[in-house]
């Protein structure tokens, strides 16, 4: 029997916001359209699920919901600080006399990055650079704030059209999201990882550590599966376990040399996707830097423009070595992956090394 939804629709929240239809569902919340009473405006209203997403014995159940509870407090405080336009605008925030947590957010009216490319194919590369860069931006501001979105991925990036502008971006789902100063959760000391297998990045594994370069990783994937229309590692067989594997096999993801991208662009995501950290991009406005470099490159060639390209300083705020590399043996016990790509819970499992 399938599991009844948090909401049904009509019902009304706090005696305004009137829930529509269910528009997605993960490990950790559901998300309605709904409508705005006060306003008469279309929203998004994202519901915590108070029960925990595992089962196994050993875990300290009370613990990891107040850590769930925890995060989606401190995503509605993050969305909240944050103005640039790409990412998801945060409208309200609040909870239930029941104690369910709920925030209200821009209803955006357009397709995640999943549903684009499995309806339509892989993208033209200019329109992935346009779409990366937007992306990249509202990064950035995060990464200003010493915040990481930890789970970029396809179904956290959406576009849509507005006044004839297509390919207008919204980051969405901040719900993992991580202060990079802070200790560790209740989920990541009971020997958890939290994300999505074939985005997240092999430091995450390995080292249990992340950085402002994690989230261009993360992005780098992203952008491999709009130009080719397919995953990385979509090959591998065996489900999330295996996935994590070869995410931490040293052997770098490149984009195929039959797919059809320019090489100033292959150039970038490869790098993004550089497994070893000094190779790869360690801020999120060095990826902006030669984005726009490309896409004027690009240009330049199209409309046979002659103009000297100025030069572009860049320097690393963070040193993406300079960090402890703690435990280096880390994978996961993880239930085979479906068709989409789902946050996971997964627990560590340190015997997979020895």
């Amino acid at each position: 029997m399938a599991k009844r939804s948090m909401k049904q629709p009509g019902e009304i929240i706090q005696g305004r916001y009137r829930i529509e239809e269910m528009i997605g569902a993960g490990a950790f919340a559901e998300v309605y359209k709904g409508l705005d009473l006060t306003l008469n405006r279309d929203v998004a209203i994202k519901m915590m699920k108070l029960a925990v997403p595992i089962g196994q014995p050993g875990f300290d159940q009370e613990a990891i919901r107040q850590d769930m509870m925890s995060r989606f407090l401190r995503e509605a405080r993050l969305v909240s600080r944050l103005r640039m336009e790409s990412t998801v605008t945060l409208f309200d925030f609040g909870a239930e006399e029941g104690g369910d947590m709920f925030m209200v957010l821009e209803y955006v009216d357009g397709l995640t990055l999943r549903e684009y490319v499995s309806s339509y194919g892989a993208m033209e590369p200019e329109r992935v650079a346009r779409i990366l860069r937007q992306a990249l931006i509202s990064l950035h501001e995060a990464h200003s704030y010493t915040l990481l979105h930890r789970d970029i991925k396809p179904e956290n990036l959406m576009i849509f059209e507005y006044l004839g502008v297509p390919d207008q971006v919204r980051l969405v789902d901040f719900g993992i999201a991580k202060a990079l100063q802070e200790g560790k959760s209740a989920a990541t000391a009971a020997g958890m990882l939290v994300g999505t297998p074939r985005y997240i990045p092999p430091e995450r594994v390995t080292l249990n550590e992340l950085y402002p370069a994690s989230d261009v990783y993360s992005l780098g994937a992203v952008a491999y599966y709009l130009l080719c229309g397919e995953e990385i590692y979509k090959d591998v067989v065996g489900g999330a376990m295996m996935i994590l594997q070869a995410q931490i096999s040293e052997q770098n993801v490149e984009l195929p040399e039959g797919a059809f991208v320019p090489e100033g662009l292959r150039v970038i995501v490869n790098k993004m996707l550089s497994k070893d950290l000094a190779h790869r991009y360690s801020q999120a406005f060095e990826v902006i830097a030669d984005l726009d470099t490309f896409l004027f490159l690009q240009a330049n060639r199209r409309y046979n423009v002659s103009q000297e390209l100025p030069m572009v300083p860049v320097s690393p705020v963070i040193d993406p070595m300079d960090h402890d590399t703690g435990d280096s043996e880390r994978l996961a016990r993880v239930e085979e992956e479906p068709d989409y790509a789902p946050t996971e819970v997964v627990e560590v499992d340190p015997d997979m090394f020895d």
